[in-house]
This record gives structure tokens, sequence and C-alpha cells, in this order.
């Protein structure tokens, strides 16, 4: 509330005084960039949902291990996820044992854009095997390349600059006998 405060206010008469802290959040209201929202639960995904569209933000969902539940309200709102749940146990007694090796493909089926990650330093070798138990669960080798490339480098803002092999763009190339 205190930061749409400042950006009505600033807006109406940029001479106030510059508060860094609200001020920072004003490509946030003006949609240059989204907002990142943290939300693994069903419930913490829609209650994320309705706070972006309350106050007319973009936003990308974090965690979304739920996102499979809630892939229409996504789709229809047009928020993609950062999954951060490929491996894991099922949240539920009643959810299947593989569902976090399912989701990803049902993000697909139902296009809602994702980037498939782990979190934190340690985890992220872990990453291949993530997106390989992906591809067994369905997801096609372009929508599991893409998960890892161009669709994180969207959802962070830098597709003009890497995320594919373009001319101009920043790359790191690995070159294999196999599939990695």
């Amino acid at each position: 509330v205190s930061a749409r405060a400042y950006y009505n206010a600033y807006k109406a008469d940029n001479s106030i005084a510059v508060d860094s802290r609200w001020h920072a959040m004003m490509p946030l209201f003006e949609r240059k960039v989204p907002l990142y929202i943290h939300a693994d639960d069903k419930r913490q995904i829609e209650q994320a949902v309705r706070f972006a569209k309350s106050n007319e933000l973009d936003m990308i969902i974090v965690g979304g291990k739920d996102a499979w539940r809630t892939t229409k309200l996504l789709t229809d709102n047009n928020i993609s996820v950062i999954y951060e749940s490929a491996f894991g146990l099922p949240s539920r007694v009643d959810e299947d044992i593989d569902q976090a090796y399912k989701t990803p493909k049902m993000l697909a089926d139902a296009n809602v854009g994702f980037a498939i990650t782990i979190p934190g330093d340690w985890g992220s070798r872990s990453l291949p095997f993530a997106v390989g138990q992906a591809m067994n669960y369905g997801l096609t080798p372009a929508q599991a390349l893409a998960a890892v490339t161009i669709e994180p480098a969207k959802l962070l803002g830098l597709s003009q600059s890497m995320g594919s092999i373009e001319v101009g763009k920043n790359a790191n190339i690995v070159v294999s006998e196999g599939d990695l």
C-alpha cells in the first residue's frame, strides 16, 4: 500500500522527496519488471495471483510445487513459473509419488510458461537429472532444453542477451557425444 501510494504521489508531483525504498519499486507499478513471488501451495499461488491482479502487477511464481493444480489460473492470467520442485515427495497423501516429475509436462500441456531450476548452489549440479526425469515423464527434448535456456532468460528479462545461440548473445556451450 505504501509503495503504491508513493508511486501515485511521485507520478503526480515528481518534485517530492525521493524515498529510495519505494522509488526502487516504481518499475513494478509501471509493469517494466515482474514481481517474483515465492509460492508453493495451491492457496499461496491463488493468493499471489489475487495480490498481483489487485495491484495491477505482472508476476512470476517462484517455487510452484502446486502449479500443476492451478494451470488454468496461471494460463488465464499469463503467469509463468520458475519451478523449483523437480525432486521431492508428494505434499499430500493422495498425490502420486512421482508428481514432482510429472509437473513440467503438465505445465507445458497447459501452455504455462516455465523454467526448471534447482534452488541453492549445491543442488544446481542436479539440474540435468531433474530435466531428464521430466523428459522421462513426457516433456519433449525441445521443451526440456527451453526450460533451462531460453525460458529462464525470458523470465529474468535477459532473453535479448542470453538463453539461445544467436549472433550478439552471450553463450556457454557444452559439446557432448551423448544426451546430457
